[in-house]
């Protein structure tokens, strides 16, 4: 066996053992984070300088696919489709639309005061989704 393929064993099975890490500690953060959220709410805050770091309060707008009571997916989706074409969004149409893409057009109009377009009405809407995120602080 050659030294640099041993490395390979020992750093595969440590990537492996952090890997496993940053999944628990993720899923003890997802825990955290709403309690914490509904605190930064009730106290009327929206960042916090804590070890070393600015935890934060992060919005950002996305589409979302509005789906009527006894409507299927596919029904919802067709209407989403017809409505950006009736937008002469037809950019945002392949055989689908790419939520991505339509969620930072939707920021765009959001940031230089524009409404939507009334062609969305019932088809797709702009939801505001919060999360905590934190960097080191200067």
């Amino acid at each position: 066996m050659t030294p640099n393929l041993v490395r390979f064993a020992e750093l595969y099975n440590r990537k492996r053992d952090l890997d496993a890490e940053v999944k628990r500690v993720e899923e003890e953060m997802k825990v955290l984070e709403g309690p914490l959220m509904e605190q930064f709410a009730s106290d009327g805050i929206s960042s916090v300088k804590i070890g070393g770091q600015t935890v934060y309060l992060h919005s950002q707008l996305w589409a979302k696919l509005i789906v009527r009571d006894g409507e299927d997916r596919d029904a919802a989706k067709e209407r989403a489709l017809n409505a950006l074409k009736a937008a002469q969004l037809e950019d945002f149409v392949e055989e689908s639309y790419n939520s991505n893409r339509l969620s930072a057009y939707l920021r765009e109009l959001k940031q230089q005061g524009k409404p939507m377009p009334e062609e969305f009405e019932g088809a797709i809407e702009g939801i505001t989704q919060f999360s905590l995120r934190a960097r080191k602080v200067d």
